[in-house]
C-alpha cells in the first residue's frame, strides 16, 4: 500500500507536536553531565566545556550544560556570554537549579 502525498503541503502548525528524541537515556545523559561538573570542579575547564557543548546538542535541554557553559564563560571573563547561557538554560530547561551562595 503506497501513501498519496498529493494535495500535502506540509505540517498544520496548529496540529504540529514537538517530539523530542536523543540517543540517550535520561540517566546516560545526567552521567555525562556529572562528568563536565566533575571536570570543571577540579579546574579542567576545556573538557568540562567540550562535555556541556556536546550535551547541549543531544540532551533536548534535559541537563543544565549550558550553565555549565555558562560558569566557563563567566571564568573567562565572557560575562554577556555567560549571561546569555544562563538565561537561555533558564528559559528552555527541563531542570531544576539550585543556587548556593
Amino acid at each position: 500500500m503506497k501513501a498519496s502525498l498529493k494535495g500535502k503541503k506540509g505540517p498544520d502548525p496548529e496540529n504540529a507536536v514537538m517530539v523530542e528524541i536523543s540517543l540517550y537515556s535520561k540517566d546516560e545523559l545526567t552521567s555525562i553531565y556529572e562528568l563536565g561538573r566533575k571536570m570543571y570542579s577540579v579546574g579542567h575547564l576545556d573538557p568540562a566545556g567540550d562535555i556541556f557543548r556536546g550535551l547541549t546538542v543531544v540532551d533536548g535541554g534535559a541537563t543544565p550544560a549550558k550553565i555549565g557553559l555558562g560558569l566557563i564563560a563567566l571564568e573567562g571573563g565572557g560575562f554577556a556570554d555567560a549571561i546569555g547561557l544562563f538565561r537561555s538554560a533558564l528559559q528552555e530547561g527541563k531542570f531544576t537549579v539550585h543556587a548556593r551562595l
